[in-house]
């Protein structure tokens, strides 16, 4: 069973804390449940985007075209994903990170990671991925 809400703002109200509120809850099959909520907002240059929830398999697609829709939508020079809210991070959540690497780059815009907790700093660190993109203290 799979449930998604997805409501995108008016970029006009910029301003504002404007949420894409996108509960993606999909049951695996040992029904447990993931979900992953994306707030963003534009301060300055920079497009803020807090990632709240698991970033694995069951969400990274969605995760993927919303953070796609946010690149193709707005104006902005870096990208800054805050991962404080993000409690677990798979191969698959690795690779939704670097696209978006890969994507900002090839646009001529920065992407920036902050609040990384211990788990998921882990992660990143052994991959490499502070080798290429920049975490902010």
């Amino acid at each position: 069973m799979i449930f998604l809400i997805l409501m995108l703002f008016d970029k006009r109200r910029h301003s504002a804390f404007a949420p894409i509120i996108y509960n993606y809850m999909s049951k695996d099959c040992i029904g447990t449940e993931a979900a992953m909520t994306i707030n963003f907002k534009l301060r300055g240059n920079n497009l803020e985007v807090f990632l709240f929830g698991e970033l694995d398999e069951s969400v990274a697609v969605k995760t993927r075209e919303t953070l796609n829709y946010l690149i193709d939508t707005y104006s902005f020079s870096a990208m800054v994903l805050d991962l404080k809210g993000v409690n677990f991070l798979d191969s698959t959540g690795m690779g939704v990170v670097l696209g978006r690497y890969k994507k900002l780059r090839r646009l001529g815009r920065g992407l920036f990671l902050r609040n990384v907790n211990a788990q998921v700093d882990k992660v990143f660190a052994t991959c490499g991925l502070y080798d290429i993109v920049e975490k902010q203290y």
